[in-house]
């Protein structure tokens, strides 16, 4: 792999790189990788401004060639259109996984050594906690209807969105919508 492997991968179209690293020769994804670096820096200087360390983003860009590669169809564009794209995307998507995180100043943080809890060890205080809290749930459960008693049974036991949409035959859009109405009854019994 000297001079002449460089050489001639100058000269190759993306699609015959795809196609030799599909073969098994991974050495001419860096080929690609070289030949995308400029996108990767440009898209990653646009996205800088977003808060995100710009050598996350371009490592996120390099992976976004990789994903390209994989599923990249000659039959439907062009590599370097989609390679943009899934670069674009990659970016983005470290975006939104950072902006998720929420920064909690460290003023707010309580250590749990320092967090002293209530002994109930009492029975009357533990028969006395379980009656309030099967009044509640009971006062809950009453005022919602089948639906909702359905999705709420379905939530607790762990189901995603999607999953007690498939299991009760509604669209994810109901699911929430239930929760959401079941939210606004639990605080308006509080």
């Amino acid at each position: 792999m000297g001079i002449s492997f460089v050489e001639e991968s100058k000269k190759m179209s993306d699609n015959e790189i795809i196609s030799r690293i599909n073969e098994g020769k991974y050495e001419y994804l860096q080929i690609l990788i070289d030949r995308y670096m400029p996108l990767i820096l440009s898209k990653a200087k646009t996205f800088g401004d977003f808060g995100v360390d710009i050598d996350d983003l371009i490592a996120e860009g390099i992976m976004g060639v990789f994903s390209a590669v994989k599923s990249f169809d000659t039959e439907k564009s062009k590599f370097s259109t989609f390679v943009s794209l899934c670069i674009e995307r990659a970016m983005t998507g470290l975006i939104r996984k950072a902006s998720r995180k929420k920064q909690i100043p460290s003023n707010m943080i309580t250590s749990i050594y320092d967090v002293e809890l209530e002994s109930n060890d009492n029975p009357e205080d533990i028969y006395i906690n379980k009656e309030s809290f099967d009044s509640l749930k009971e006062n809950i459960i009453s005022g919602l209807s089948d639906m909702e008693s359905k999705v709420l049974s379905l939530f607790l036991e762990g189901n995603t969105y999607s999953e007690i949409a498939l299991k009760l035959g509604i669209s994810t859009k109901s699911v929430d919508n239930s929760l959401l109405r079941i939210r606004n009854k639990i605080k308006r019994q509080q």
